[in-house]
């Protein structure tokens, strides 16, 4: 019964893939090809992802500011509309 590590058998795979991924014209091996090609497609996908993720995370903050300007604005306001408010709520009990 013959035993193969598996780190031997790791190491021998991946320097196969190291030397053959090319053959003597110069084109990928399928497996080296495919690898490529998933990597490529993997790359594109987290990418993408990050770009809506980063872009989404703006708005946010955009909407956010606007929301808390808004509410200094009126906060601004508040006061000068207080008095009359109150002017305008009293009664004189005088008679």
């Amino acid at each position: 019964m013959m035993l193969i590590s598996t780190s031997a058998s790791t190491y021998s795979t991946s320097a196969m893939l190291a030397t053959d991924s090319a053959n003597h014209d110069g084109e990928l091996s399928p497996l080296a090809s495919y690898s490529r090609s998933l990597h490529d497609y993997t790359l594109r996908l987290w990418t993408e992802s990050r770009r809506l993720a980063e872009e989404k995370a703006r708005q946010r903050a955009q909407r956010r500011k606007q929301i808390l300007d808004e509410e200094d604005r009126l906060r601004a306001q508040a006061p000068a509309a207080l008095p009359s408010m109150q002017m305008t709520g009293t009664t004189s009990i005088r008679a």
